[in-house]
């Protein structure tokens, strides 16, 4: 009987080897891979969101990020070109608030109130997402990635040759007028391509960061430009920044800054990031500090809105729970580490985030003071302003190239406005 049972036993446990083995062969079923079309722009010039979208991909293998990036100057153009022609993107970025009055109207966005309830993100860890709502029926229609302010970037090397203090502050842009005619003339006894200071021909920023708060296109007085415009042109006759005029012709970067000719540049807190990773590489051979953007009068502080960089999914796209999951961390806390790793300052206000910008600063001898007392976002303009505020920058821009006189450029404008609520 035991001879008989042997062959048995030998034969089943053969078999338990074998379908052992098959199932171990057997290949392990694979997660469904999804791809998202991601839309912004500087993704090869700019470190922290490739840092960003490559930990995501990292952390969430079964989603596959296809980034599509263009220049900033085109940046917009090309983006309403997608949209219009319907290809296909799941993400986007928004470049400026002032974009989207036109993207609501247009109804581009997935409204994102169902995502936000379901997962209980809370609302509150943003400075405020009011001025990304649908005015219309109050939908959420993006969430906020990064934040800005303007704030006076200045060249310690350039000051300590011209032996000035470096800026003090809060430094009033009169001061700053006076500081930058005195370390033209002192420089230039040394090299003859130094500059005081220097600004961007950009009027969307100029306007901005020459006013004490935000302006109220249907109802501010528009002499309120004439101080700064009067400050430019005062600056550029005393030679103390470059003609307008070359800025325009050349079509300066804010990486001019960075060839060592200016002693000070008024500029956003996104461009600390630009500075610290070409001083990595060793291209930029000068030490730099952060201040404070000049202000009008030593007793009235700017009021700092928080710029924010709007992130948004289609409304049309096939992978709206992966979009969703990209959006969630990228302007969530994990993205927020990241971007403070890399002196961006993150939307999200986190206090891990927070302590890791800090020290990112004070390593660089910034006090952190500089990017806090920031409002919160003030709501873009209506999209029915927009033929009004082109108009006002196009004679902004008439004054700074001397083509017309500040009062008349003053006067345009306000007959710029009384035509348009005609």
């Amino acid at each position: 009987m035991r001879k008989r049972l042997l062959p048995a036993g030998i034969l089943l446990l053969f078999t338990a080897c074998m379908l052992a083995y098959l199932l171990g062969a057997a290949p392990a079923v694979q997660p469904e891979t999804h791809t998202l079309r991601v839309v912004l722009w500087d993704y090869d010039t700019v470190g922290y969101d490739r840092k960003v979208v490559e930990r995501f991909q990292t952390e969430h293998p079964e989603i596959r990020i296809e980034i599509i990036s263009s220049p900033p100057a085109y940046y917009n153009d090309r983006l309403k070109s997608m949209l219009d022609s319907g290809e296909r993107l799941d993400v986007f970025f928004v470049n400026q608030q002032s974009q989207l009055p036109a993207l609501i109207a247009d109804q581009v966005a997935l409204p994102l109130d169902g995502f936000i309830e379901r997962d209980q993100v809370p609302l509150d860890m943003y400075p405020d997402v009011s001025a990304l709502r649908d005015p219309d029926d109050g939908a959420l229609l993006a969430l906020p990635y990064r934040r800005d302010k303007f704030v006076l970037y200045y060249n310690k090397d350039l000051f300590d040759k011209a032996g000035l203090p470096y800026p003090a502050e809060p430094i009033t842009w009169e001061e700053f007028r006076r500081t930058a005619a005195e370390l033209t003339h002192r420089l230039r006894r040394q090299r003859p391509d130094a500059w005081g200071a220097y600004f961007l021909k950009k009027e969307l920023h100029l306007f901005y960061l020459l006013q004490s708060s935000p302006f109220q296109w249907e109802t501010d007085d528009f002499s309120a430009v004439r101080p700064g415009l009067s400050l430019l042109l005062a600056m550029q006759a005393d030679g103390s920044i470059p003609p307008f005029t070359r800025a325009a012709m050349a079509q300066d970067s804010q990486r001019m800054f960075e060839q060592g000719n200016y002693a000070m540049f008024v500029h956003g807190s996104w461009y600390m990031n630009f500075l610290a990773m070409d001083e990595a590489r060793g291209v930029l051979d000068f030490d730099w500090g952060v201040a404070e953007r000049p202000q009008w009068s030593a007793g009235e502080p700017n009021r700092n809105d928080a710029w924010i960089t709007p992130v948004m999914i289609h409304r049309d796209t096939p992978e709206a729970e992966a979009a969703w999951t990209f959006l969630k961390y990228i302007c969530g806390e994990e993205g927020a580490r990241l971007l403070a790793e890399e002196l961006i300052l993150p939307a999200c206000l986190s206090e891990e985030a927070d302590a890791i910008l800090r020290e990112q600063l004070e390593s660089r001898g910034i006090r952190k003071a500089v990017l806090d007392n920031f409002s919160a976002p003030a709501a873009p303009p209506p999209y029915r302003q927009q033929p009004l505020i082109d108009a006002v920058y196009e004679q902004f821009s008439r004054a700074l190239l001397s083509l017309d006189s500040v009062e008349q450029s003053i006067q345009a404008m306000e007959t710029a406005r009384k035509d348009w609520l005609q």
